[in-house]
């Protein structure tokens, strides 16, 4: 049932701030998680990355949980710029996300002609490999 008298309280403004940090947390750690995966993981990772979760929407989500329980911590009112901030932060991460759209569409365009390098290479030793006996 309910908690009783005036401790309540202090247990959820503590409750509270463990949460805003943990969020605070996550946004960092998405942000170094993305750092990680255009610097060093392949083409193939990212995308499977962005089938199971993307990184950029989880950055986004753990950012306006920030704003929400800042804003339970404040009583309502945010210091003046917090949501502009946060606005302005998920106004670039959906560029970001048009800029990798770009990217990877224009990564895909380039493997067609290396396949069919490849192909053709795989062809010509084909063909020699017939030839040699022949001769």
């Amino acid at each position: 049932g309910g908690g009783g008298g005036g401790g309540g309280g202090g247990e959820g403004v503590a409750d509270l701030a463990v949460a805003e940090a943990a969020a605070r947390e996550e946004v960092f750690y998405t942000i170094w998680e993305q750092t990680t995966t255009l610097a060093a993981r392949s083409r193939a990772e990212e995308l499977e990355d962005i089938a199971n979760e993307d990184l950029y929407q989880r950055y986004c989500t753990s950012l306006l949980r920030c704003v929400s329980l800042a804003r339970l911590r404040e009583g309502g009112a945010l210091r003046a710029g917090v949501e502009g901030r946060a606005d302005t932060c998920i106004d670039r991460v959906d560029a970001l996300i048009e800029l990798r759209a770009t990217r990877l569409s224009q990564e895909t365009k380039s493997l067609p002609a290396a396949h069919f390098f490849i192909l053709f290479v795989f062809s010509l030793q084909l063909l020699v490999s017939f030839l040699i006996p022949l001769a």
